[in-house]
């Protein structure tokens, strides 16, 4: 019996530590798309990236460049939030995760391509105000600063052309999104 219990810890103990333990399964790529997020926000990094990944080449297989650009916006939050130059202890231990936020950028332009080649200006515009905000965190204020002006203006000819194409953020200190990026634009360009 003891020796039951001691392997069974042994199991749990080596599968706690597995970045994909309690990961959910799915082969839908939304669904692969939004645990995702979960796990980013549980800090659970690798998993996190991996399944992110794993949408990303769903949605190429199926040639669809929405949910493409979608992976692309997660790839890149999830490396921005990960990729702190602060922060050297995290590279010591996760140096993949570019300190200088080059995966980053990498992949919110290439939301920002896809989701222009669809004609999603709003779209566009949210993936323009992550790209500013990329920018802002690595001290290269001019250029996250006109990514914020952009962003605005993404935006509104997006809201021209589709009026129902407007999106709910995910900040509660703001009602919209353009408030957002005005308040952001405030606090970091003169």
């Amino acid at each position: 019996m003891l020796v039951r219990v001691c392997l069974l810890v042994s199991v749990f103990s080596f599968l706690v530590g597995c970045s994909s333990a309690l990961t959910p399964y799915t082969d839908n790529p939304d669904q692969k798309l939004s645990y995702a997020y979960y796990l980013m926000n549980q800090d659970r990094v690798y998993s996190a990236q991996r399944l992110g990944e794993e949408a990303l080449e769903d949605f190429t297989a199926l040639n669809d460049k929405f949910g493409m650009a979608e992976s692309h916006i997660f790839l890149s939050s999830l490396y921005k939030k990960h990729a702190n130059p602060t922060n050297p202890n995290f590279h010591l231990v996760a140096p993949d995760f570019d300190p200088k936020k080059g995966k980053a950028i990498f992949h919110a332009e290439h939301s920002i391509k896809l989701f222009s080649q669809l004609e999603h200006l709003t779209q566009v515009a949210k993936a323009e105000f992550v790209l500013a905000n990329f920018y802002i965190s690595t001290n290269k204020i001019t250029q996250g600063c006109e990514f914020y002006d952009k962003s605005l203006i993404s935006y509104d000819k997006g809201l021209a052309l589709e009026p129902n194409s407007g999106f709910e953020i995910n900040n509660p200190h703001y009602d919209n999104f353009p408030e957002m990026v005005k308040a952001f634009r405030a606090d970091h360009c003169a």
